[in-house]
């Protein structure tokens, strides 16, 4: 069984180095002898899936609720229905896939921001909030910077300006570390609006050009910061 789940693992591999042949080749008899092992019922299913074999899905699911599979397979299952529903815009579903994903994995915080953008996109935006502020406390920068992002946009939103300010900051704080100019730009427009909304347009503008000169330094144009900059000028001037 050791072998038959190295080479199911292996298609896996092929499949995302981009390989079909090989993966198609490692396959011919892989899936069917994988039949006779409940216990590799997960992993080959998701192998299946990878090669867009037709009635993967609903075998996959089938047996990640029989509780098949070890935790990293699980894991993956999951996030594959996950994904399936919210290409399917079956709202439900996904919601319940990414939340036994987020429980298979011990809460991990790209999982927890997963499952918010989910609800984000079903127009659940109240429920997603608290997993946004749950993401925003990972230690991997790239899913806390998404999750305070996201949150900045659902208090402007929602015109609670406090907290989409606090959000936006630090934002602009990760963004910049990460050197990340695109995110660092949305929270510096995130930052202008809020001011905009207090009827404080000169330091909006200020806010900006600071930002826009911190972009150059570091040898982006900052686009997104000039269009906004340009447009607040021209509102102030009309």
């Amino acid at each position: 069984m050791k072998e038959l789940e190295k080479r199911l693992r292996r298609i896996r591999a092929a499949v995302a180095r981009r390989r079909p042949r090989e993966a198609w080749g490692l396959a011919d008899r892989a899936l069917a002898d994988a039949a006779q092992f409940p216990e590799l019922a997960v992993l080959a299913s998701l192998a299946a899936r990878d090669l867009a074999r037709a009635g993967s899905g609903p075998q996959l699911t089938e047996s990640l609720a029989a509780g098949l599979g070890n935790p990293e397979d699980r894991i993956d299952g999951w996030i594959a229905v996950a994904e399936d529903a919210d290409q399917r815009r079956q709202w439900g579903e996904a919601e319940q896939a990414w939340i036994c994903a987020v429980q298979e994995s011990n809460h991990r915080p790209d999982l927890v921001l997963a499952l918010a953008g989910s609800l984000l996109r079903a127009g659940r935006n109240e429920d997603a909030l608290v997993h946004l502020i749950r993401a925003t406390e990972s230690p991997d920068t790239a899913t806390s910077l998404a999750a305070w992002l996201l949150l900045s946009g659902q208090y402007l939103a929602e015109k609670q300006m406090d907290p989409a300010l606090a959000a936006a900051q630090e934002a602009l704080v990760l963004a910049e570390g990460r050197h990340n100019w695109l995110a660092f730009a949305a929270a510096a427009i995130d930052i202008s609006e809020v001011q905009l909304v207090r009827q404080d347009p000169k330091v909006a503008l200020q806010g900006l050009m600071a930002a826009l000169k911190k972009c150059r330094r570091r040898g982006d144009p900052g686009t997104l910061l000039v269009a906004r900059f340009l447009e607040i000028r021209s509102l102030g001037s009309a």
